[in-house]
């Protein structure tokens, strides 16, 4: 159905909440190949989330990051 701010702002790409489904669908897909671990070579595996759907998976855990070696020279 279109509404009037549609000619304003577009119509939208999703009906809301059903992005939600979508979006869970493929996180639970994407947990159960399993592909996505630490980046700091720990091996633990990364979680995907709804969100990260839009947002982006993450290359770390929260509180791993990357610690980069300085060297003396």
């Amino acid at each position: 159905m279109v509404k009037p701010w549609h000619h304003c702002v577009g119509i939208p790409r999703f009906i809301r909440w059903h992005q939600l489904e979508v979006c869970s669908a493929w996180a639970e897909a994407e947990n159960a190949k399993g592909l996505h671990v630490c980046a700091c070579e720990c091996g633990k595996r990364i979680r995907v989330l709804p969100r990260h759907h839009t947002t982006g998976i993450p290359r770390y855990l929260r509180g791993h990051y990357e610690r980069r070696r300085c060297s003396k020279d």
